[in-house]
């Protein structure tokens, strides 16, 4: 198990993969306050416009990325800490300028769409993260998750960074529910992303490498195996190239984390092959009897004589079915199940799914170490600690 780093948060911006070193607040690298004019009023007022999600909020500042406004309240930014309660312990000029009669804020370094869900949450709007529909489904929105998640990192916010971590927690509880789920399964494990354009399958690709340099520099190791799953995914040209987002900016990964993915989408497939669907080679092996007695199978020679069918179809030399694919935490698809029912009796059909889902929980277990040497409880062990770091006030 890796140390725990010498260095602690930093509270300015850091544009580095990792966290920077813990240093007194820059002020020339952090939001800066309106300047000090000879007018107290904007003149260029009209070329400003208020956030739509805030347009019914009454404030008393105005945090501002260069024409859009977003009206806060000054008590719930000082109470989320980090930058901004030091920033309100800042005595303030008499002649800031003003815009529609209220001080503002630049906020350099940080977008609209990361700035939004942060200030989303420091004043208690719902439904920030996620929402379940009436019909049942769970609907992330992961673009706001690693916004607040990268925001809460440079403005020393421990407690956002704590409530992102726990909607990412959430995310993989979700998608991974029936395998991967720590603590009651949730009712129903039906996902899907909002937030962007893209299908849900090319969003969650996409969105993996802005989740692997989001991890790294808000220190959450934890759940770096999951996003490396899912980089592994794209195609060799677009990891080593790096990937566009919906916003139109591209994504690029370091050499390292690159290699990492090189070497895990080997080990992925190797996984799946072996653990994932291993245990199909081992059931079809079986003679008629013996599979018969395992299944309390009532049709023995057609379900075993499909069995070593789909035994075959999956390891048969040049087989595509396994050789170019790295998903080894996927269940069979909704197609091929219904292949599986139609050949198969009953009890065959529960013995299939046991031994899959059985399987899946190991190849779980197994993931992180597609990536390094850590285990999932060691990992989040080595979590834990960085979590009770991140909750330690900045003296």
């Amino acid at each position: 198990m890796p140390s725990l780093p010498q260095r602690k948060r930093s509270r300015s911006p850091s544009h580095s993969a990792t966290p920077t070193s813990r240093q007194p607040r820059s002020e020339s690298a952090s939001p800066t306050s309106g300047s000090s004019n000879n007018n107290t009023n904007n003149n260029n007022n009209e070329a400003f416009f208020l956030d739509p999600s805030f347009s019914n909020f009454k404030g008393d500042i105005y945090l501002k990325i260069e024409n859009t406004l977003f009206p806060c309240s000054c008590e719930k930014l000082g109470n989320a800490g980090g930058f901004f309660s030091a920033l309100f312990s800042i005595p303030q000029p008499n002649d800031t300028d003003l815009i529609h009669g209220l001080p503002h804020c630049d906020m350099p370094d940080c977008t609209v769409d990361d700035l939004r869900p942060l200030l989303q949450l420091i004043h208690g709007f719902e439904k920030v993260f996620w929402n379940k529909t009436e019909g049942g489904r769970y609907e992330f929105n992961l673009d706001n998750i690693l916004g607040v998640l990268r925001l809460s990192v440079r403005f020393d916010l421990a407690d956002c960074r704590l409530q992102a971590a726990q909607a990412v927690r959430d995310f993989v509880n979700c998608t991974l529910g029936d395998i991967a789920v720590e603590g009651p399964t949730l009712d129903v494990p039906c996902l899907v992303l909002v937030g962007h354009n893209l299908h849900e399958d090319l969003a969650m690709c996409r969105l993996s490498f802005r989740m692997i340099n989001i991890f790294h520099e808000s220190q959450l190791p934890q759940f770096l195996p999951y996003a490396y799953y899912l980089a592994c995914q794209q195609p060799v040209d677009i990891i080593m190239d790096g990937v566009d987002l919906p916003n139109g900016t591209r994504e690029c990964l370091t050499v390292k984390d690159i290699k990492k993915i090189l070497n895990g989408k080997h080990s992925l497939r190797r996984l799946r092959r072996e653990h994932t669907f291993g245990w199909l080679t081992q059931l079809a092996n079986y003679r008629k009897e013996s599979y018969a007695q395992l299944t309390s199978c009532i049709s023995a020679p057609e379900c075993h004589e499909f069995t070593c069918s789909l035994r075959d179809a999956f390891f048969q030399p040049g087989s595509s079915v396994l050789e170019d694919r790295y998903d080894a935490l996927a269940s069979m698809s909704a197609s091929a199940w219904t292949v599986v029912k139609n050949h198969v009796c009953l009890s065959c059909q529960k013995q299939l799914m046991y031994q899959l889902g059985l399987s899946r929980c190991e190849s779980w277990e197994r993931l992180p170490l597609m990536f390094g040497d850590q285990t999932w409880a060691e990992l989040k062990s080595y979590q834990k600690k960085l979590d009770e770091e991140w909750m330690v006030p900045i003296c």
